[in-house]
Parts: C-alpha cells; structure tokens; sequence
C-alpha cells in the first residue's frame, strides 16, 4: 500500500468537521488535486462550508502583500507578492486561448479575472478563474460597448457586478451600465460627469505612492511620486523582451469566489 494510500484511509478515520478544518489550511491548487483522490475528499471540497473557511483562513493570514496580474496580449502572468517580484506564476493552458489569442485584463476582484478581447470597443467580456481554468461569458449589452470597465463584489448581498462606461464627448460625460453577474442582461444607471482622463486607454497602477507604469524587457517601469524619479525593478521568470501592462489583483481567496457564483461556461 502506498503512502498516500496510507494517508487517504487515515484522514477518512477522522470526522468531516476536522478534515475540512485542514482543508481550509491547504494551498488553493492543493485543494482542486485533492478533490479527485476519493469521491468523500470531493464532496467536502465542495462543500460551501469549506469555502467560507478557506476565506476566513486566508482573511487571518499575517502581512498581507499586493499581488501583480500580468497581461501581454497573449499571455497571462501572476505574480504572488510585488515586494519580491519572485516566483513568477505563468498560466500556459487559458481555455480561451484558442479562440481569443490576445485578451485585455480590464479588472480582478477575489481571484476571478475580467478579460475583454483585445481591441477598441472591448465588447465581448468575460469572466475566469486562471487557476482551475474556468470561465463564463458575459452577455453583451445591445446599446452600449464600453471602454472603461470595473469589476467588484458587493459583500452584504452577495453580488459580483461588472460596470461599464461610454465617453460621450458632444455631453462631456459619460453613459454607464452595470450587469450583476449570473443574469443575462445590462442596466441603464444614467450618466455621470467626466472623472477619466482624455486617454481611456492609457494603464498604470498606483502602489504605495509608485505608480506602475509598464514591463519593458523582464522589468517593472515605476515611476515614484514623491522623489520625481524612475526605476526598474527586474522580476525573474518573465523572457527578457517581455512587456506588457501590470494590474494589482491577486488570485486569493478563490475557493470563496468561485463557490459564490453559480454560472455556467
């Protein structure tokens, strides 16, 4: 009998209330390959249960860090913690891939990430957990496509919500529509005054009094407000012409996230 065998029949000795107490301790990737070791490991996992405590215990961890989501157009890249910029996390196997090679990450939210096709309008959308390669698209809005989008959960009614915004330039304000996830349609919230700059494209994150500017050939561009000057923080794992756009997100909780929305592929 192998270890793992061994360790398999000695967990099913314990009560469910204690195993899922150490499943809530696990690593996120942990948890999704242990889900197929038995069918009692799998229905424990996905118990809605479990990924409360999943959040709590990430909730609890000590100092929390700021994670980096990487997009280049055709390749997604996380990064776990920006004051290291170490282990580079590089997801190869997208399940869109095959049919939108260049994407755009517009927002993230609890380790669900809203990705748009690669383009002006941006109009198909749709939403994906790159670690368990799940997704779902978002329905298109038949009067508005938008150019700048966000992307939150509203924790007292338990709601993830996408909210998206046209400049009108004749009106100098802007039309804005919101979709609540897991519902087929977009509603019409009104108009809002001008609070985006003329450029609805240009990116940069502010962090700790830096702003984010770019990658440029495997470094991060950032550009300090305080002392008025550049530089370059080299992160290891990216190829050495890589650039593309950074965005402050982080894949964690997801058992939490992806338990708290029920939508098909």
């Amino acid at each position: 009998m192998s270890l793992k065998s061994l360790q398999t029949k000695s967990m099913e000795n314990l009560p469910a209330e204690v195993i899922q107490e150490i499943f809530s301790r696990l690593p996120i990737t942990s948890l999704f390959e242990n889900r197929y070791v038995c069918q009692t490991w799998h229905g424990l996992i996905n118990d809605r249960r479990l990924s409360f405590m999943h959040y709590v215990q990430a909730s609890r961890r000590i100092n929390p860090t700021t994670s980096l989501i990487l997009y280049n157009g055709p390749g997604l890249y996380y990064i776990p913690d920006f004051n290291t910029c170490q282990n580079v996390v590089v997801f190869n196997n997208l399940p869109f891939k095959s049919w939108l090679p260049y994407f755009k990450v517009v927002a993230s939210q609890n380790g669900f990430i809203c990705v748009a096709a690669d383009g002006c309008s941006y109009r198909n959308i749709f939403i994906c957990n790159p670690v368990i390669g799940e997704w779902f698209l978002v329905p298109r809005s038949e009067t508005l496509y938008g150019t700048n989008y966000g992307f939150g959960y509203e924790l007292e009614t338990n709601e993830y919500k996408i909210v998206r915004m046209r400049f009108c330039k004749d009106e100098d304000n802007y039309d804005v529509e919101i979709h609540k996830l897991g519902t087929s349609t977009w509603r019409d919230i009104g108009k809002v005054k001008r609070i985006i700059g003329d450029d609805p494209g240009a990116s940069g994150v502010l962090e700790n009094g830096e702003i984010l500017v770019e990658i440029n050939n495997g470094a991060l561009v950032s550009y300090n407000q305080k002392r008025k000057s550049y530089r370059e923080i080299i992160i290891n794992g990216l190829p050495g012409s890589f650039k593309a756009v950074p965005h402050v997100g982080t894949l964690l909780p997801l058992m939490h996230a992806i338990q708290t929305v029920d939508c098909g592929n």
